[in-house]
């Protein structure tokens, strides 16, 4: 059975508000804004554009085969050129990916639109 969630462009907008009030609210003010393609492009994009921060993408699958920029020289001279990095997702569902990220660039921040309800083990992994 499928827990289905509808999620329309309100949505979107209450969860993009909570992301910049609680930017606003710590006083931090990133260098950096790192998409992990292709769900967090929309808002990462978003985010750039408010803060007026610099964008970069990065191609990041926590799947076993699939592509993961660990080594991804522009990424990796970004973030460690740029005091605060912002690594935006749309869903963080298991947790992996931002783990997996956080374990690979250390020193980063991240943010989600969506945080899966369902599993706690991802709680350390929104902003």
């Amino acid at each position: 059975m499928s827990n289905k969630i509808e999620y329309n462009f309100d949505n979107y907008m209450d969860d993009f508000a909570s992301i910049v009030y609680n930017i606003e609210k710590s006083n931090t003010v990133y260098d950096l804004i790192v998409v992990v393609q292709r769900g967090g492009l929309v808002p990462a994009v978003h985010l750039s554009n408010v803060f007026n921060t610099q964008f970069a993408v990065l191609n990041w699958s926590s799947k076993p085969g699939k592509i993961r920029d660990s080594h991804n020289f522009f990424i990796v001279d970004a973030i460690n050129r740029y005091r605060k990095v912002l690594i935006v997702d749309d869903i963080c569902d298991t947790g992996v990916t931002f783990k997996q990220i956080l374990q690979t660039y250390r020193g980063v921040h991240t943010a989600s639109l969506i945080y899966n309800n369902y599993n706690q083990s991802n709680k350390n992994y929104w902003y």
